[in-house]
């Protein structure tokens, strides 16, 4: 065998290997089904992602330090929830990045949350987004 027949071969193997590897799928999380606690899976991530950016002085930052129900009323009582609704619920929107929410830029702004956050946050609003 001549080494441009190698070399056509081997071409060929690599461009079909790309273009498998490029087919790739969607990814479409398992949803959560169990019950999401805004204390104790919701508060350390807001501690520890939002706190810095959101401390105000009529608020406490929402850490595990902070009461979690002034966190809570704070989050309800500023309307970005609608309960049982994420799709709709501007809280989300900001955590996924919509587009048509701050050009798309996500929340937190320096680095998104990882993908198994945000569907704990979208499990927890859809599941009604009770103060748990």
């Amino acid at each position: 065998m001549n080494p441009l027949g190698k070399s056509f071969k081997f071409i060929i193997l690599i461009t079909v290997l790309v273009f498998t590897a490029c087919e790739t799928s969607v990814y479409e999380p398992e949803p959560i089904e169990e019950e999401v606690s805004f204390r104790f899976e919701l508060m350390p991530i807001m501690g520890r992602s939002c706190a810095s950016c959101h401390i105000e002085p009529d608020h406490p930052a929402p850490t595990p330090l902070a009461p979690a129900s002034v966190a809570y009323e704070t989050i309800m009582g500023g309307g970005y929830i609608i309960p049982g609704n994420a799709e709709a619920s501007l809280w989300y929107k900001r955590l996924i990045g919509d587009p048509e929410i701050r050009s798309g830029r996500t929340m937190p702004p320096a680095e998104k949350l990882p993908q198994h956050e945000i569907e704990l946050f979208k499990a927890w609003i859809e599941q009604g987004a009770q103060f748990n």
